[in-house]
C-alpha cells in the first residue's frame, strides 16, 4: 500500500518492489493459517484482540484530517514506536498469558514492562534510519533527542529489562538459565544498537533487529 508513497526511498523499498508478488502470496498464506489457528481460540480471547487490531489497521491507513489531507496513526507526532511496542507486547506476551489462563499480577506486569522496553529499544534504530525521510512534525525520538541520545535511551531500556529479569531470579519467579538466555539476547541487542548510529544496510533492520524477536522466542522455548 505504501510502495508508491515511498517510491523515492529506493534504498529501503527496492527489495519490497522486487518481491512484491512473493510478499502478497506470503501474506495470503499467513492470513489463511491465522484464520485456521484462530478458530481454535475462544471467542473471549479473540475479542480481546480488538484494540491491537484497530491500531494495526489504522497504523498506515490515512483517516485523521490534517490541513486538507489525512494522516495515519503512524504520522501522529511522537507515538509511532510506542504503538509498535504496545502491539508487539500484547501479541507476544499478554495474549499468550491470557490463552494460558495466567492471572496478571505484579510479576506478570513486570514482564510486560520488560517486553515493552525490549521492543521499544529495537524499534528506535528504525526511526534513526528514517531520520532524513520523516517529517519534522512527527517528533520521533531521534528528532527530539538526537541520534546518540536515542541510542543511549534504547540501551538504557535494555539494561532496565535485564534488571527486571534478575529481580525475577531473586524473587524465585524466573529460572537462572532462562534469565541468562534472555539477558544474552538483550546484550546482543545492545551491541547491535551501538553499531546503529549510522545508516545500515536493509538486512540490519529487517534481518538482525527484527530477528531478535524470533531469537528471543526460540531461546525461551528451548529453555523450557
Amino acid at each position: 500500500m505504501k510502495l508508491r508513497a515511498y517510491a523515492m526511498r529506493a534504498d529501503q523499498m527496492a527489495w519490497v518492489a522486487r518481491h512484491r508478488k512473493t510478499l502478497v502470496y506470503g501474506s495470503g498464506i499467513s492470513l489463511l493459517l491465522s484464520f485456521i489457528l484462530g478458530m481454535k481460540m475462544s471467542w473471549d480471547l479473540l475479542w480481546s484482540l480488538w484494540p491491537v487490531v484497530i491500531i494495526s489497521m489504522l497504523y498506515a491507513l490515512p483517516f485523521i484530517p490534517s490541513g486538507g489531507e489525512k494522516k495515519a496513526l503512524r504520522e501522529v507526532p511522537g507515538i509511532k514506536i510506542f504503538l509498535i511496542a504496545t502491539v508487539w507486547t500484547f501479541i507476544t506476551l499478554l495474549l499468550p498469558m491470557k490463552a494460558s489462563g495466567i492471572a496478571i499480577g505484579a510479576f506478570e506486569q513486570s514482564l510486560l514492562i520488560e517486553r515493552f522496553c525490549f521492543i521499544l529499544a529495537i524499534t528506535i534504530p528504525f526511526d534513526i534510519r528514517d531520520l532524513d525521510h520523516d517529517s519534522k512534525d512527527m517528533h520521533t525520538l531521534p528528532q527530539l533527542m538526537g541520534v546518540n541520545g536515542s541510542i543511549i535511551f534504547a540501551i538504557a531500556l535494555l539494561f532496565f529489562a535485564i534488571i527486571i529479569e534478575h529481580l525475577g531470579i531473586y524473587e524465585g519467579h524466573i529460572e537462572t538459565h532462562t534469565a541468562a538466555l534472555t539477558s544474552s539476547v538483550y546484550a546482543l541487542c545492545i551491541a547491535l544498537l551501538w553499531t546503529g548510529k549510522k545508516p545500515r544496510p536493509y538486512w540490519y533492520y529487517n534481518g538482525l533487529l527484527d530477528g531478535m524477536i524470533m531469537l528471543l522466542g526460540a531461546l525461551l522455548i528451548y529453555s523450557r
